[in-house]
Formats: structure tokens, C-alpha cells, sequence
């Protein structure tokens, strides 16, 4: 392995890489079919070189703690894909990548999604993501699992700890994603069984931390299931944020929001069934795992459990003013006072 992608990693702009799809690594000196075959294809070429330039931005982007992590990844997922790809001679199923250049479009793929690790400042504080590569060896398959996760770094180092304790606890950062047995893995075929674990930040301040929190499966087939659900913070409380430490929650609480709920989807949605979505509306909104916070309003998950990838979901916007009845005279101070 020369570097962290088959390369030495040059930095060129974003427009260089579509005008000159050269890989990030000097092809005169490639070695093995992998180097080879990124050399002769321009696509995997521009693909090798926005990787490389996406991996340097990081390197200035989160702090050396956190990428030393992305760094060590890297290098688990370099040595994953030269044994994984470098093997791939045909297709025996027609589901699966015909070779080493099909096989490294599917990994370059994943990887870019991979790599977009958020990173946000808020005065001394910064949110971060951090990386972990895991790889189940198992015979004639293969399981792996990409686990972004978030991280707070800075002063008040109490704040940050206090977060990042909540984080390895809730997340589990130790353990495995996946579930599965060998037995299932093999069941499934020949293939490459993708879990991954990323998160979106909707709010960030010193007050305040909302991010959702996003699982796929992307199994040997292609097809890929997600699950996404919300997790909030509250930086002043050291605590997690919940619904009842901004709202007063009761029945005519829950009849509101639904209320809204279901007035949006039937104005936003372009689902052919509303209706039988409508049904499950209640449910989903009396899950808080379902609520993402900012100091504006809140924002309802729904369709967001466990899914096919090409399932329906919704976001719902929901405004401090429609829920002004509700607010608590001790809620936090940043609720309820702007976007009314």
C-alpha cells in the first residue's frame, strides 16, 4: 500500500478533476490489477483523485484526534478493498461487481458517502465525526461496517465530556453494528454486506445539540435498508434533551401536533397513499425518538423507522408559535424565542 488510496495523495481543485481525470498516484508506477485498473478507467481515475482531495480536506477540517481515526480507517479499508476487489475476476451473479473495476466503482461509491463527516464550530466547542472501519472475515463473503460517529471537542472540557460519555454509552461505540451470524452471511450469497452508521447535524450551538442519526444496509444485492432516528443534547443541563423539558405533553398536546402533523402531509406529500400513511401518524409523533429540536421549532421523523431505502418519509416542520400553548415557563432559554 503506497498511501491511504493507492496513491500519493495530491491536492487539486474540484474542476481539475473533471478536466484531468487522473488518479491521485503516479500511474507509471502502478502495481496489481487494482492500480491498473484505476489507471484505465477515467471514472475510477476522477473517483481515486475527489477521495484523495475529500481525505485532505478532513485532515484540516476536525481535529487530529478525530482524524487520526478517519486515518486509521482509511488504512483498514485500503487493505479491505485490495484483497476484496483485487480478487474479483467475473460474475458469476449477475447481482454482484463483474471484476475489479466494477468492484472498485461500488466501494469508491460508498466511500464518498462515507468520508462527508460534518464538522461545525460553535464558539469554543466543535462537533466533529469520527471513524471506525470493522471487518468480518468470513469465508466465500464479506461483512463490513462504516461507523461515523459524533464527537465534541473544545472548552468547557466538562461540556464536551459529558456529550462524548452520552455518545459511547448510547451509540455503543465498542460494539459491532451488525447483528448478523455467519450462517446468515452465508445464506445470503457470494457478496458484500454494507452497514454503516452516520449522522446529520440540524442544530448545533452552545446551548444546544440535535443531530439524526442514520443506519443503512446496502446488502449483497444492492438494495439497501435505512433507519434514522433523532438524538438531542442539552449542553446547559448536561443531559439529554427531552420532550417534556420544553413542553408541557398531554392529550391536547399530542392532538395538536398530530393535528399538524397530518395537515403537512397532506399539503407536502406526494405519496399515492396519504391516507394509509396518515394512520400511523399518531404513533410515529408520540415517539420521541422521532423529534429533532432547534430554536426555531421542532422537527417531526416520520417514516423513518426501519425501511427500504426507496421508501416514503417526511420531515415535519413544526413552528414555537403553533405549539405556544405548551412551552414551560422553565424550559430552555433558547426555546420559543425566535420563530414565532
Amino acid at each position: 500500500m503506497k498511501t491511504l488510496f493507492f496513491c500519493a495523495a495530491a491536492v487539486a481543485t474540484t474542476a481539475a478533476v473533471h478536466a484531468d481525470p487522473r488518479p491521485s498516484f503516479d500511474c507509471t508506477k502502478a502495481q496489481g490489477s487494482i492500480e491498473r485498473a484505476i489507471c484505465s478507467d477515467e471514472n475510477l481515475a476522477a473517483r481515486d483523485r475527489s477521495l484523495a482531495e475529500r481525505f485532505a480536506r478532513l485532515e484540516k477540517d476536525l481535529s487530529p484526534e478525530s482524524f487520526a481515526t478517519v486515518r486509521n480507517a482509511q488504512r483498514d479499508w485500503v487493505s479491505w478493498v485490495r484483497a476484496w476487489c483485487g480478487g474479483k475476476k467475473s460474475a458469476e451473479d449477475a447481482s454482484l461487481p463483474s471484476g475489479v473495476a466494477d468492484c472498485l466503482n461500488t466501494e469508491y461509491g460508498e466511500r464518498e458517502g462515507v468520508l462527508a463527516l460534518p464538522s461545525r464550530t460553535s464558539g469554543t466547542l466543535k462537533l466533529e465525526g469520527r471513524l471506525i472501519f470493522r471487518n468480518r472475515k468470513v469465508a466465500s463473503t464479506a461483512e463490513v461496517e462504516d461507523d461515523g460517529y459524533p464527537w465534541l471537542t473544545g472548552t468547557p472540557a466538562d461540556k464536551a465530556q459529558a456529550f462524548n460519555r452520552h455518545i459511547e454509552k448510547t451509540l455503543a461505540i465498542a460494539s459491532r453494528l451488525s447483528r448478523f451470524t455467519p450462517g446468515d452471511l452465508k445464506a445470503m450469497g457470494e457478496g458484500v454486506e454494507h452497514l454503516a452508521r452516520t449522522f446529520e447535524v440540524h442544530h448545533f450551538d452552545g446551548h444546544l445539540i440535535s443531530l439524526e442519526v442514520i443506519h443503512t444496509n446496502a446488502g449483497p444485492t444492492g438494495h439497501t435498508w435505512m433507519s434514522e432516528y433523532a438524538l438531542n443534547w442539552d449542553l446547559d443541563r448536561g443531559r439529554p434533551l427531552k420532550l417534556d423539558d420544553v413542553f408541557r405533553v398531554d392529550r391536547k398536546f399530542w392532538e395538536t401536533v398530530v393535528a399538524q402533523a397530518r395537515k403537512y402531509l397532506k399539503e407536502n406529500s406526494d405519496t399515492a397513499d396519504v391516507d394509509g400513511w396518515l394512520d400511523s401518524v399518531s404513533t410515529e409523533v408520540k415517539d420521541e425518538a422521532n423529534w429533532l429540536f432547534d430554536d426555531r421549532g421542532v422537527v417531526v421523523l416520520l417514516g423513518h423507522g426501519s425501511r427500504s431505502a426507496a421508501g416514503t418519509a417526511a420531515e415535519v416542520p413544526v413552528g414555537y408559535a403553533e405549539l405556544r400553548p405548551f412551552l414551560k415557563t422553565d424550559r430552555p432559554s433558547w426555546a420559543g424565542t425566535t420563530g414565532e
